[in-house]
């Protein structure tokens, strides 16, 4: 399956601006790098010096999208002659988030949720979602996934599988700072753009080496202008080159709905849901992977008393805090975190719980 964006691949606009770019300009527009900390001034100034400088094509935000990072993100574009691609790092604010939507039975509800998830996105000035996980594509939900692509927000995956990687990749990936390939989140796994960190990263050294497969007929100015072509029309499609951004809507009672829909019962065969003679039992509450009180247990009190506990691994023994919980009639367990990725390490790695 075509991504939807390369639909404009020969519109106006792509042409215009494609025309006006030089061989290096072209180049940079593959490389799109993290913000880092909207905290940390020296990497603000650096990337504003990265972007007037060599002009790059896009920039990912790890951090979330808040004021200030909105803030910087209009100021990033300000200084940029080429609108940038801005991507957010598997994050969409107060919505619940990829398995709490995926638990959802109602398609309808589903497709609403990418639908506007992606139009409060787009008003924060982004105009895609990263996906940390290879597996997004093709599992994800074709509800949630056709809300987000019928309004522009383009999900992205930094895990592309195919072995043959294209000689101007392999150059990109030797490029230091180099992170992942981003592509498309579809059946067609060619990259997009290079994903770079910000604090090795040489946009000199990336440009220099292209332009010497070029030189040395590894490489024609044809594959890079193609490459660039396909950035732009994306741009295009995403909402670009206009880069104003408007207030978010409150999305509050949606966002309750969507909670509640996700809530899913697995196992209830002894009827202890919901929860009888609260009076007569002796209940604990714990925050697994959490330091400190949650709102979870806050809630609990809210209805009978209860005993708060939180564990994370290797800071509060499980044996005592199994022979504490021992006692109680109930025990509630609310776990956090939970988005760890599975990886070979972490299988044989008995203090993460998944």
């Amino acid at each position: 399956q075509q991504a939807t964006y390369m639909q404009y691949l020969n519109n106006p606009w792509v042409d215009s601006v494609l025309a006006s770019l030089s061989i290096d300009e072209m180049i940079t527009q593959s490389i799109w790098i993290s913000t880092g900390s909207e905290k940390d001034i020296s990497q603000n100034i650096r990337t504003d010096q990265i972007i007037r400088q060599y002009g790059i094509g896009g920039l990912i935000i790890h951090t979330g999208c808040g004021d200030t990072q909105a803030g910087l993100v209009n100021h990033y574009q300000s200084v940029s002659r080429v609108p940038l691609a801005i991507t957010m790092d598997d994050e969409w604010g107060p919505y619940p988030n990829r398995l709490s939507l995926e638990a959802i039975t109602d398609d309808s509800l589903k497709y609403n949720a990418g639908r506007r998830i992606a139009r409060q996105l787009k008003k924060l000035g982004i105009h895609a979602v990263l996906s940390p996980t290879a597996d997004l594509f093709p599992g994800a939900d074709l509800n949630l996934v056709t809300g987000f692509q019928d309004n522009q927000m383009l999900l992205c995956d930094d895990n592309i599988r195919d072995p043959v990687i294209p000689e101007f990749d392999s150059i990109l990936m030797q490029v230091p700072g180099f992170h992942s390939l981003l592509a498309a989140g579809t059946a067609n796994t060619s990259a997009l753009a290079g994903c770079f960190r910000l604090d090795d990263m040489d946009p000199a050294m990336a440009i220099e080496q292209i332009k010497s497969l070029i030189t040395n007929g590894i490489v024609d100015e044809e594959a890079i202008s193609s490459r660039t072509r396909k950035i732009l029309a994306f741009k295009y499609w995403s909402g670009l080159p206009s880069t104003s951004r408007q207030r978010p809507f409150s999305e509050k009672a949606f966002i309750w709905n969507l909670y509640r829909n996700s809530l899913t019962v697995l196992n209830n065969r002894d009827q202890s849901i919901p929860i009888k003679d609260l009076e007569k039992s002796k209940i604990a509450c714990v925050a697994i992977n959490h330091s400190s009180g949650t709102a979870f247990q806050d809630m609990v009190s809210n209805y009978t008393r209860a005993d708060h506990y939180s564990w994370m691994p290797g800071a509060t023994s499980e044996d005592s805090l199994l022979t504490t919980l021992a006692s109680y009639d109930v025990v509630l367990a609310g776990i956090y975190n939970t988005c760890l990725l599975y990886t070979s390490d972490a299988a044989d790695d008995d203090r993460i719980v998944w």
